[in-house]
């Protein structure tokens, strides 16, 4: 091209500017200025043209100089445009910043690798009570896991391990410390070496009632004992026992608790219970844990383990009926439906991300068509096609860019101000989230899709307009461009109902498990726990005698009401499984949930009675064995009767038939109590059988004490730690916690999955809301010759207005029809995450599409009002 031809282009471009001002109402001189001032100095455009064609210099722009153009010419684009560019990255960021987050928190508690070696391999063995009902869960006692290490071939390192929180007696003060008691193999299997000092010798794990030693955690050694490397070799106290110190561990290990802060031998429950814990097959309490054989997958593993439990069964058929074992890997079994859960949410955030480019791509096709002319010339000039799409994309790279820079910054505070309103217990121990490396990867790869996809469906359709007709008409060709903003709102539309109808499942779950009764009331109710040691309250007689003073004590404390002792409270766990069995039919085992409670247990809980009484204070050790008995455990042991009044005076053997102490009267029934899970049980079903002793004649070796509070809340609560501890300063009171923290803790998973599914479908909702009512502005502005020739020929504004707004509900539609069948297929992902509802459930399915066609049909109302009453005179003059 000539200098006479490039001036030419040069000065036809900046007049048509000069035009479409003029045209928008502003005077000629005025429009000269702002015409020059947008296309910048004709001069170097000339030196620019001059230099890259290659007829002239022969060079070529390296792609670097291009980039840097482009870049630089993206910026004063968006200068002229604040509000298109603050808007497109305003909705990359806020997609982007909530996917990054998740992914911090996906890659730490799913994708990066456990603390253990060949953790891949390692795997949790429950034992489990499976009936036609199904399963549930109840660990090991010591002779099945010593049945399973011996007989399994396809799991080797098989160990056990058994919690335990104990008082450390250090000078003056006494500290609870989380500590485990482990079998032979446990540091091997979890890669855990003492850094001072060394672990157990195969004879102290197997030396029952002899010497105790004891491993400390690396922290414990640091705050306990100023890391003062003598300790080992020294001895100390724990639960009024002298125990000495063998060994400090590394720095970090935690033991498969991952908080553990103290290891003792296996026979170190001797601590807390008699040494025939150690034959005792229906004492089940350990966890066990192995690692794969090599060459063996866990399926295998999992068929051994099968075979090995119907041995078991013939050889110990009243001990292991119905028992069987499930194996599951260390991540799933640390995850639980937290894995689930933020994959399911993880996924929703792309969703996210894709509506909001989509969004950022509406924008940019409206945006292109805008400066037709400007696009028109600049071909005219010499750009050809590929250089106009690299420009675009340029400009939606470096928005992508920036939404992308403030999304991190906007993920890290995100992490931070969210994760501490994450309920305890959700992610494992072991997951800490953070803007990390691979976070940083994750969202560059992320911004660059998004810019690649947003910038290149406007890219395309700018370099494919007819110049011809552009130049004519200053519009250019606008069917393709329409169909393309039409379909990604389509797009939108129907991955904002899938994200909708996640939300609504998981509300419409969470609402069923806040309906259930938990059949008692926890509004006021504080718990703490104190264990008193074995060696110091080794019988009966002295546990009641701490009981009775421990009662006394905290209810003399101001602030304090009524005041209950039990072996467990509700959603706390502690309940232990035995059995009972009717006097005439001693043949036939019904499990339940066995429970000692003092007599102001049920008043205090608000526990109905059905019928008789509750425990008296005559109900003592010398008093006939009365017991009182929940309503499903009258269903299930007398179904020939089961009304409540029926079974008060009857007679059950609460445990062995040939103790004649085991024969106890019922002397009433209460209501079902949700005691282990708000929504399923130990034992058979929700409702499985509750079997109460009057904690006088069964008392409990750790014992609850539940209390209200009257007065000044933290005053109550410190008064009766201090009263606890004022008897006894050897054990302090640990685990405190308000029974309403207890009960919201049974739906912190459910409640969470809602608010954050909620939060992602609004989000998507509102962008794919935009983006309808993008494509009809941009549409009614199209047809504006159309409408008004329409209105100039005799049809009503209604009319018009009628037919945007079924324009809107009509591409809504489409929407719907396809992120219904998406929510159906998908459905099966949110499976685990869902109580009392189905994944295909009809009625969430209508209600969410009916939303998404009413918001359609609301943003549609401001485009359709514009149409309808704009002047088809102005219009048509206009035009």
């Amino acid at each position: 091209m000539g200098d006479d031809d490039a001036r030419a282009e040069i000065d036809a471009h900046i007049e048509l500017l000069v035009d479409e001002l003029v045209a928008a109402g502003h005077p000629l001189e005025q429009a000269r200025r702002e015409a020059r001032e947008r296309f910048g100095d004709p001069v170097a455009w000339h030196r620019r043209t001059h230099r890259t064609d290659p007829r002239r210099s022969g060079m070529t722009t390296t792609m670097m100089t291009r980039f840097l153009q482009d870049f630089r010419f993206a910026l004063r684009s968006f200068r002229r445009s604040p509000g298109f560019a603050v808007m497109a990255v305003l909705t990359l960021t806020v997609a982007l910043a909530g996917n990054t987050a998740l992914f911090s928190v996906l890659d730490s508690a799913v994708l990066q690798a456990l603390p253990f070696p060949d953790s891949d391999r390692l795997v949790f063995i429950d034992g489990v009570h499976r009936t036609a009902e199904g399963e549930a869960r109840r660990m090991a006692s010591v002779p099945e896991f010593r049945d399973w290490r011996e007989r399994a071939r396809t799991v080797e390192s098989v160990v056990a391990t058994a919690g335990a929180t104990l008082t450390l007696a250090a000078g003056a003060e006494s500290e609870r410390v989380p500590g485990e008691m482990v079998s032979e193999g446990y540091f091997e299997l979890l890669g855990g070496e003492a850094a001072l000092g060394r672990t157990f010798s195969p004879d102290e794990y197997t030396a029952i009632g002899g010497p105790l030693v004891a491993v400390l955690g690396h922290d414990l050694w640091e705050r306990a004992f100023g890391a003062d490397r003598s300790v080992v070799g020294r001895t100390v106290t724990l639960d009024e026992r002298t125990v000495e110190v063998i060994g400090v561990m590394e720095e970090g290990f935690g033991g498969v608790n991952l908080g553990s802060d103290l290891w003792l031998p296996l026979p170190a429950l001797t601590l807390n219970a008699s040494a025939d814990i150690f034959e005792s097959r229906g004492s089940r309490f350990l966890p066990v844990l192995g690692r794969l054989a090599p060459g063996s997958d866990l399926e295998q593993a999992q068929s051994e383990f099968e075979s090995i439990a119907l041995q078991l069964q013939q050889e110990f058929p009243g001990a292991n009926e119905d028992r069987f074992a499930r194996l599951t890997g260390f991540r799933e079994g640390y995850l639980d439906t937290t894995g689930d859960l933020l994959w399911v949410l993880f996924g929703a955030g792309l969703l996210l991300v894709v509506i909001a480019g989509a969004n950022v791509a509406n924008l940019l096709l409206v945006r292109a068509h805008a400066r037709t002319r400007e696009i028109t010339v600049r071909r005219a000039v010499g750009a050809d096609s590929a250089r106009i799409v690299g420009q675009l994309l340029t400009e939606s790279l470096t928005l992508a860019a920036v939404g992308g820079a403030l999304g991190l910054v906007g993920a890290q505070q995100l992490l931070r101000v969210a994760l501490p309103l994450v309920p305890e217990g959700v992610l494992p121990a072991y997951a800490e989230p953070a803007i990390s490396l691979r976070a940083f990867g994750f969202t560059l790869v992320v911004l660059l899709v998004v810019g690649v996809l947003s910038g290149l469906t406007p890219a395309m359709a700018s370099a494919r307009r007819d110049l011809a007709g552009a130049l004519r008409s200053g519009r250019g060709s606008v069917g393709r461009g329409n169909r393309a903003q039409k379909a990604f709102v389509v797009t939108q539309m129907g991955l904002a109902l899938l994200l909708l109808v996640g939300a609504g499942l998981l509300t419409r779950s969470l609402r069923a498990q806040l309906a259930i009764d938990p059949g008692l009331e926890v509004q006021g109710l504080h718990a703490l726990r104190v264990s008193p040691p074995l060696d110091r309250y080794p019988d009966p007689a002295s546990l009641r005698l701490y009981a009775d003073e421990i009662r006394l004590r905290v209810a003399e404390v101001p602030g304090v009401g009524a005041v209950t002792l039990s072996s467990d409270v509700p959603f706390r766990g502690g309940s232990s499984g035995s059995y009972a069995m009717r006097p005439d039919d001693v043949e036939t085992l019904i499990r339940v949930h066995r429970h000692s409670v003092d007599p102001g247990f049920f008043d205090l809980l608000g526990v109905e009675v059905l019928a008789g009484r509750v425990f008296q204070s005559s109900d003592d050790a010398d008093a006939p064995g009365v017991v009182v008995v929940s309503r499903a455990f009258v269903e299930r042991v007398f179904p020939e009767d089961p009304a409540p009044a029926a079974a008060v005076g009857r007679q059950v053997w609460a445990g062995n038939p040939n103790d004649p102490d085991n024969l106890a009267e019922i002397v009433g029934v209460v209501d079902n109590v949700r005691f282990r899970n708000l929504t399923q049980s130990m034992l058979d079903g929700p409702n499985s059988p509750d079997l109460f002793y009057a904690l006088a004649q069964v008392p409990a070796r750790t014992h609850e004490v539940t209390f209200a509070v009257d007065g000044d809340e933290a005053a109550a609560i410190a008064g009766a730690r201090r009263a606890v501890q004022s008897f006894d300063p050897s054990t302090p009171p640990f685990a405190l916690a308000s029974l309403s923290d207890l009960y919201l803790g049974q739906t912190a998973m459910p409640r969470l999955a809602a608010v954050l599914m909620g939060a992602f479908s609004l989000l998507a909702l509102s962008l794919a809301a935009v983006g309808i009512y993008g494509v009809l502005s941009f549409t009614v502005h199209q047809r504006a010759s159309e409408i008004a020739l329409r209105r100039a020929l005799g049809a009503e504004g209604t009319d018009v207005a009628r037919r945007v707004v079924v324009d809107a509900v009509r591409l809504a539609g489409l929407g719907v029809v396809i992120g219904g069948v998406a929510a159906f297929l998908a459905g099966d992902l949110l499976e685990s995450l869902l109580f009392q509802v189905q994944a295909g459930d009809p009625v969430t399915l209508v209600l969410t599409g009916a939303a998404l066609l009413a918001v359609a049909a609301v943003a549609a109302a401001v485009p359709a009002l514009r149409a309808a009453r704009r002047e088809p005179a102005e219009v048509l003059r206009r035009e």
